[in-house]
């Protein structure tokens, strides 16, 4: 089911017997339904709750939208699954709301840029890439960034998942992509790498054994964190869930 909250579009399959419910922020050109392959395969397990985030206009909206979204479920127990973008935003809301959920579990997400001088080359560097998504439109952007590096490793996808994919991220609105850059890009949130030592629930931290840069990430996060497990997902890149989706659900199940 698919419902409307405040500006965030939000899908969710729940059932009211399920102890646990999985609450998923996707990737950037991303969507909530991203997950469903997912959400098909374990859903005698979890309940899932997975919003689109791409119309955000500040960090601060956003994490407070999701925050109302999740007192609705506060007689489960919540997992926060957080992709790339999505885990970046989810780092930002725990600490905000240290008491939300159970376990996190964070996919290719980095606690920011700490250096400054850094984080504003991110950040104008995002900003140029927003205003070339405004001029050359949704489509061919989409076609160019499915061939960059880091996100290229997505054709290991199901091709039945990945083409039902491809073609939701061809409808987006190049504002709001442009948007998400702007307010939830990396450039542009303070780093927390900080604040990681306060965060107490268990924390599991999933990367593809090809992305070289997002396990190293994980690795230095770990020793900031109390609780933190990394866990490499074999034979998988960026978008490690879903190229290599059983390995995936399976580890889920058993850390849980």
């Amino acid at each position: 089911m698919t419902e409307k909250f405040c500006s965030i579009k939000v899908h969710q399959w729940i059932k009211e017997e399920s102890q646990y419910l999985v609450f998923a922020l996707h990737g950037f050109t991303g969507s909530g339904l991203d997950f469903y392959p997912l959400v098909e395969v374990t859903f005698d397990k979890f309940d899932w709750v997975c919003p689109d985030i791409l119309e955000a206009d500040s960090l601060e909206k956003t994490l407070e939208q999701l925050n109302q979204i999740l007192q609705k479920f506060q007689n489960k127990k919540i997992i926060l699954l957080g992709y790339s973008m999505g885990g970046r935003v989810l780092l930002h809301y725990v600490l905000r709301y240290p008491d939300c959920c159970s376990a996190f579990d964070f996919n290719r997400a980095s606690p920011g840029i700490e250096n400054e001088t850094e984080r504003k080359k991110r950040r104008e560097a995002d900003l140029k890439l927003a205003e070339k998504i405004l001029k050359i439109g949704t489509k061919k952007f989409i076609d160019e960034w499915q061939q960059t590096p880091l996100i290229k490793s997505q054709k290991k996808i199901d091709p039945k998942i990945y083409n039902k994919m491809l073609q939701r991220k061809d409808k987006l609105s190049e504002v709001n992509l442009a948007n998400s850059l702007k307010f939830l890009g990396t450039g542009k949130l303070s780093s927390l790498w900080h604040r990681l030592h306060e965060i107490k629930q268990p924390v599991f931290l999933f990367t593809g054994e090809k992305d070289l840069k997002f396990s190293q990430i994980a690795q230095k996060m770990c020793r900031q964190m109390l609780n933190a497990r990394h866990i490499v997902i074999s034979q998988a890149g960026h978008a490690a869930h879903l190229e290599n989706m059983g390995f995936f659900i399976g580890r889920i199940i058993k850390l849980l």
